[in-house]
């Protein structure tokens, strides 16, 4: 049978109407375009196959429609009579949404029909993303091809584009896919493309959906030498999953001769191309009991299944699991009758496929998002942005660079120049997700806005060119700083655009005016501390002195001198004697190391030296130094000197600390002061991962050795060469009772003075049988005096020797490894058990991985789960280099399916004691391990997900049942995308999902308890979760909830950055209009990156994850925000206000106490009893809280100039004392009433460096660390003072803080605070934080981003203080 390319055309044929009904369930996940349908057209569905069709209009751009000739119509299905033909540009793609991770068969269908009326073959390329899949070439067939693959997607986009390569112009029908189950055509790489679907029938009839529920079509073929048998019955699938149609079983095809083979052969293009076939075989004759139907299935002259006897009107598949090469390109199976078979062979069904890879890995996704995103909201129309924008390089977008390093590395962007491109709006905002961006060219188009922010924050940009724009604003700071450091940055042109305006601040609400108000609060006591301390200071009387900072360190550093020589200070550069680093601190199991000898000063005989030790700390990038300022004198009778305790153990084991970094790496040093600068330098280094770790060596004829010793060929190890040395007889007595084996350097590897090599390792002799391999371990220091290390007495019976370490041609190592089911081979802690087993129910026979040390049997891997042997008589063998599971016809069965690489004999197989068996080569080159390959079962060490450098993915899958290892419908797999998390599948439906890693853990785990609420913004929907009550809006009123310990929503539609906060993460959500939701990437410490939803939120719920900001409308989140708003601006305002008229009014008051002061001396100030008490206004209310109903006194205001005469002008003679709001004064007003007031200095102002924290966190921070005091002015504290004491400062800020409180319950009124602060007795409640941290609620509006911790929220509320009054 000759290879053919199966047109359509087949597709004259008649499909089958019937059993429409039964396959409905199937189109699931079905994609099916009809290309040239016109956009207005309503999807359809198809008479023929029921299966429902849509217009290709939005999957492509540009493109014009055609259609075949009318006599075609007849012939040919409804979406094959249309098409889509690409007159412009060299490349045209559609962009179809897929599920990651799947495996689908793609068809496209090109049926030209003379649809241009020029009776022309087009010929033209056809790529799967930025792979080409294969040349269509219309010629072959005449009227039209179909292509077809078996693809697994690598994400959630496939793009299938057609590449003109002549004259001609592309053209295509209908794209369709179809998923199919995971563990069906498994290939060890690449895809398989079809050569042809068969099934054996003389009628004329195609098969395809609803008969095939995966939408197979199968063509039918007939040979003349076979005979056709037929049935009426029922035939049962197999449930393998592959869901062959059961019409194809109706009839089958014999040899007309029944002693003759049954013969199929097909040829490939290429002769090094590899093949797939698959053999689908039910017996449908009725076959008397003394018949047998027994044959075997040859593939190019190897057998490659066992005898089979087809059981009746049931479906069996065969298939070769390794691909196959074909001597000249010819393939052929052969099925051919046993010995014992009265009935020739059988077959209904075949399929064939050759191996296409697929090297060239896809551009970055967020890359690929971001460009697609700044394509769409620019509105850029170049025909060559589509397809990969990266790759291949010469359909590469034009305007983008990229960066192709190698075939296992995703391309990423570079550079994007758009420059007179036509640009309006904004500077788009996708482009901060280019993460590797590097030049930037926006100039000459008509942008407009500020410049924003995010192009300083895109560390990789190196040119940004803006010119020629209409932006306006100022420049930002940071890429100001960002030019400074060697940004090129242009922007001429923009004449509405200051670069030297200076930095814009942005404009931040102060939440809650009892911010303002304690700042008030503050404010005045601070001012009465002022002046009363320059009253104080005006008398010139002072009983103490503040001494200044350089006395004070002065004395500090005398006063330590008298206790230590040493001198404790930090520096830069590194010791310009000696350093010793130490890689691996760990590793020295000594309490002591001596480092190498140098040399300092050049003196012999005496010196003396001024020692400085070093400990370099990573944390501050320099130097911790300890000196001695006493010189040391060294002689022959004091060689040693140094200091006793230089660091704590703690603080040098804390890695926080910095002196232990990356892992145990340290370093110490001196300088010797007479040294010259620094020349030598020893460093102590530990290598544990040593490319290629292990050599093997072969001594062929062991026993017929006659020498006392042989030395291995070299090898490279460690920067060093080797050799292993063997002595047959024993090196110490050569007695021939023991065996002897060290390890040495090679005699050309001379090692200086004072130099020395660690190595630490095992030597082995191989056990060929299995894995009890004679082992002793070694630990040595190499030096100039000793360049090896072994054992004397490794093996102690040449008795053992020979039972148990030479194979039959007396090798020490061989390659050959030979179990059968009778032998097992064993982990060497006796841990696992490798070898053959069956079921008690079952007479198949696996080969397994099960726990020895367990008593109830418990398999962790089975290597031949889909090919069982049928009996007990199994081999497992080294044949060239593979292992290969043999069956008693001594045919393979299962194989490793090494291929080609530089592969040195021997080859050994090892079961270590993690449970992975591997194979290696003489070099120690790892070929091949059980821990790619797993099944059920994830082992310590073991890894799952995409391993993209070799073209599989580990995934596990469940067994059938608990008696059948077999792969069965459930399965386990890691999508590896920027997001990793788990998937739990049953066939290609998901079941679970753990939420993506967040940097701690998956951000949920399985359980079966149901959501306990629904978002309050949310109505729920039975099908797909949740919609949305109001529409998201693109104009800057939408905002975000804030949901807690959620599981994060899927992951399919996503853009990840981690190289931003939260912050940022929610300007770019604003303004990119498809983002649904965002959170932290990663949450620990305190949380950082970020991950964009710009999909639907599906699959999320409350079950101990992590915060979830979930966009919504502004009336979704109610006018909660915009009250806060005027509420927090109108009562900042009132504060603001108050505050000034406040200052204003106490200014002016002192300017006309002066006035008068200097005008009238106060003995002339006479004024009548009724004038001043005018000036006095003393309110007698009360009033009774409704709460407890106590009364609360409600204290006088009284004028200035009523205190002055009252008090005499607070003269010396009325003073009563001196508290912590300055001297308290006697006196008495006109109408007889005695009072008391106190006078202090004010407060000028606030300044902290640290910005992120107002007047209220800064003493807040303060206070709770117990550092009250350095709020304060130090000038204003003075311990001499006898009337100023510390205490009445602190209190006063105890009771400041107290009326910030967040609860209004927790805020004492005035009356009770002026009781507090003129009395030291009155006992006062300590404050708790103030009212700008709470976080109660689950689900709360967020206008100020909070941090993943729940105590560091914003509540968007305010307290408003009605002003009466008095």
């Amino acid at each position: 049978m000759e290879t053919r390319n199966k047109i359509l055309l087949a597709v004259c044929a008649t499909f089958s109407i019937l059993n429409l009904v039964e396959s409905q369930n199937y189109q699931q996940g079905f994609i099916s375009l009809d290309c040239g349908l016109p956009l207005n057209e309503s999807p359809y569905n198809d008479s023929v196959t029921t299966l429902t069709y849509i217009s290709d209009a939005n999957f492509t751009r540009g493109g014009k429609t055609g259609k075949v000739e009318k006599y075609l119509e007849k012939h040919f299905i409804k979406p094959y009579t249309v098409l889509r033909y690409f007159p412009d540009g060299i490349r045209n793609c559609y962009s179809l949404s897929v599920k990651q991770d799947t495996k689908y068969l793609i068809r496209t269908v090109f049926l030209y029909g003379n649809y241009d009326g020029l009776n022309t073959s087009p010929r033209f390329d056809l790529y799967l993303g930025p792979n080409i899949w294969t040349t269509v070439d219309v010629q072959i067939s005449g009227i039209g091809a179909l292509e077809e693959i078996i693809h697994i997607t690598r994400s959630n986009i496939i793009e299938i584009c057609l590449v003109k390569t002549g004259t001609s112009t592309p053209m295509i029908s209908a794209i369709e896919l179809r998923p199919l189950q995971y563990n069906t055509y498994i290939a060890r790489t690449g895809s398989l493309k079809r050569l042809d679907r068969l099934y054996f029938t003389n009628s004329n009839e195609s098969l395809r959906y609803p008969k095939d529920v995966r939408d197979r079509i199968w063509f039918p073929y007939f040979e003349q030498e076979w005979t056709q048998i037929n049935t009426t019955l029922n035939v049962s699938d197999s449930s393998d999953g592959y869901d062959p149609p059961l019409d194809a079983f109706k009839t089958a095809a014999i040899p007309t001769n029944a002693s003759e083979k049954m013969t199929i052969t097909w040829s490939l293009d290429i002769s090094d191309d590899q093949t797939y076939c698959y053999i689908y075989v039910a017996d449908i004759q009725q076959v008397r009991s003394n018949e047998i139907r027994e044959f075997e299935i040859v593939l190019n002259g190897k057998v490659h299944f066992e005898p089979y006897r087809p059981k009746r009107f049931e479906v069996k598949t065969f298939n070769n699991t390794v691909p196959q090469k074909c001597e000249g390109g010819v393939c052929r199976v052969e099925l051919s009758r046993t010995s014992r078979s009265t009935l020739p062979p059988l077959m209904n069904a075949f399929e064939i496929f050759r191996v296409i890879d697929f090297p060239q890995p896809e551009t970055n996704q967020n890359d690929v998002i971001a460009i697609r995103n700044i394509q769409s909201t620019s509105g850029l129309n170049r025909i060559s942005w589509q397809g990969d924008p990266c790759v291949p390089k010469q359909f590469m977008w034009i305007g983008l660079s990229c960066s192709v390093i190698d075939m296992s590395t995703p391309p990423r962007i570079i550079a994007l120049d758009l420059s007179s491109s036509g640009l309006t709006g904004i500077v788009p905002p996708s482009i901060q997700n280019l993460s590797q961006l590097q030049e930037l060219d926006l100039s000459k188009n008509n942008l407009t806005g500020d410049v924003p922010e995010f192009l300083a924050k895109m560390k990789s940009l190196l040119v940004i060119n803006l010119s020629g724009n209409n932006l306006s604003g100022s420049v930002p700071r940071a890429l100001l700083d960002r030019k400074k450091e060697g940004l090129k940055l242009v922007l001429e042109g923009n004449t509405k655009l200051c670069v030297a305006c200076g930095t814009k601040f942005p404009v931040v609400l102060v939440v809650a005016s009892v911010s303002s108000v304690a700042i008030i609060i503050i404010g005045l006591v601070l001012i009465v501390l002022v002046r009363r301390r320059k009253q104080s200071a005006g008398k010139g009387k002072r009983s103490g002195s503040v001494l200044s900072w350089s006395s004070r360190l002065k004395i500090a550093s005398e006063s330590a001198l008298e206790y230590s020589t040493n001198v404790e200070i930090w520096r830069e550069h590194p010791p310009s004697s000696y350093s010793l680093k130490i890689n691996t601190l760990s590793k020295l199991n000594s309490d002591i190391y001596k480092s190498r000898r140098f040399l300092s000063g050049g003196y012999n005989c005496e010196v003396f030296a001024y020692l400085v030790f070093f400990a370099y700390n990573k944390k501050a990038n320099k130097y911790f130094t300890i000196q001695d300022v006493e010189v040391k004198r060294f002689n022959a009778l004091r060689t040693v000197w140094g200091l006793p305790q230089v660091l704590s153990l703690g603080t040098f084991n804390d890695p926080k600390n910095g002196i232990i970094f990356e892992g145990e790496q340290c370093e110490f040093g001196v300088d010797v002061m007479v040294a010259p600068p620094f020349n030598k330098w020893e460093v102590v280094s530990f290598d544990e991962k040593l490319y290629n770790p292990k050599f093997s060596w072969n001594v062929k004829n062991f026993l017929m050795l006659r020498e006392n010793l042989y030395i291995s060929n070299s090898f490279p190890m460690g920067g060093r060469k080797w050799v292993l040395k063997l002595y047959p007889k024993c090196f110490s007595t050569s007695d021939g009772k023991w065996i002897s084996i060290f390890l040495h350097l090679e005699d050309n590897e001379r090692l200086m003075a004072d130099e020395r090599i660690y190595t630490r390792g095992k030597l082995r002799v191989l056990d060929p049988r299995g894995s009890n391999h004679a082992t002793e371990k070694f630990i040595c220091w190499h030096d100039e005096s000793n360049s090896g290390t072994g054992h004397d007495q490794i093996m102690s019976s040449m008795a053992k020797l020979r039972e148990s370490y030479l194979d039959k041609e007396g090798t020490l190592t061989t390659e050959s490894l030979t179990i059968s089911s009778n032998k097992t081979i064993i982990s060497p802690s006796q841990i696992f058990e490798l070898g053959f087993f069956n079921l008690a129910s079952s007479s198949r026979w696996y080969l397994g991985i099960w726990y020895k040390i367990i008593s109830i049997r418990t398999y962790v891997w089975v290597a031949n789960r889909d090919n069982p042997l049928s009996n007990s008589n199994g081999t497992l063998k080294i044949s060239e280099n593979n292992l290969v599971i043999f069956d008693q016809s001594d045919r393979p069965v299962w194989s490793t399916n090494i291929t080609g690489g530089d592969v040195r004999s021997p080859v050994v197989a090892e079961l270590l004691d993690n449970g992975n068996f591997l194979l290696r080569d003489s070099n120690n080159r790892l070929l091949w391990q059980s821990f790619d390959f797993p099944t059920d079962t994830l082992l310590e060490e073991m890894k799952l997900g995409w391993d993209h450098k070799n073209g599989f993915n580990r995934i596990l899958r469940s067994w059938k049942t608990t008696e059948d290892p077999s792969s069965g419908d459930f399965s386990t797999k890691l999508e590896t995308s920027e997001f990793p998390e788990f998937y739990i599948c049953n066939k290609e439906s998901i079941r679970y999902r753990s939420g993506p890693w967040n940097g701690i853990g998956f951000s949920s785990v399985a359980g079966t308890n149901q959501v306990g609420y629904i978002v309050y913004n949310f109505t729920k929907n039975g099908s797909a979760g949740c919609m949305r009550k109001t529409r998201l809006s693109c104009e800057g009123r939408d905002g975000f909830a804030r949901l807690k310990r959620m599981k994060l929503p899927d992951t399919t539609a996503t853009i990840v950055d981690r190289e931003i906060g939260l912050k940022v993460c929610k300007e770019r959500c604003l303004k990119d209009c498809n983002c649904t939701a965002f959170a932290n990437a990663d949450i620990r410490n305190g949380g950082s990156g970020c991950v964009i939803w710009t999909g639907e939120i599906l699959d999320t719920r409350a079950e101990g994850g992590q915060d979830l900001y979930v966009r919504l409308a502004a009336a979704d989140l109610g006018d909660k925000r915009i009250k806060n708003e005027k509420m927090i601006g109108s009562s900042i305002g009132m504060s603001i206000l108050l505050l000034i008229s406040f200052i204003i009014f106490h200014f002016w008051k002192r300017k006309q106490k002066r006035s008068i002061a200097i005008q009238t001396p106060i003995v002339d100030q006479v004024r009548s009893q009724d004038s001043l008490m005018n000036e006095v206004i003393v309110s007698s209310r009360s009033y009774k809280s409704e709460e407890n109903k106590t009364e609360y006194l409600d204290l006088p205001l009284i004028e200035w100039e009523a205190l002055a005469m009252a008090t005499n002008n607070f003269s010396k003679d009325n003073t009563l004392g001196q508290g912590g709001f300055g001297i308290v004064y006697k006196g008495r007003l006109l109408d007889g009433k005695e009072i008391a007031i106190i006078s202090g200095k004010r407060n000028k102002g606030f300044y902290n460096s640290n910005r992120d924290l107002n007047l209220l966190s800064f003493v807040w921070r303060h206070w709770k660390e117990g550092k009250g005091l350095e709020i304060v002015d130090p000038i204003n504290i003075d311990s001499s003072s006898s009337t100023l004491r510390t205490h009445e400062i602190l209190r006063c800020i105890q009771i400041g803080l107290l009326c910030v409180q967040e609860r209004a319950e927790d805020r004492p009124v005035m009356s009770s605070v002026m009781v507090m602060l003129g009395s030291e007795t009155t006992a006062i409640t300590q404050p708790k934080r103030p009212g700008f941290c709470i976080g109660r609620s689950p689900l709360e509006a967020d206008s100020s981003l909070s941090t993943q911790r729940g105590d560091e929220c914003t509540v968007n509320q305010i307290t408003v203080s009605v002003i009466d009054a008095r």
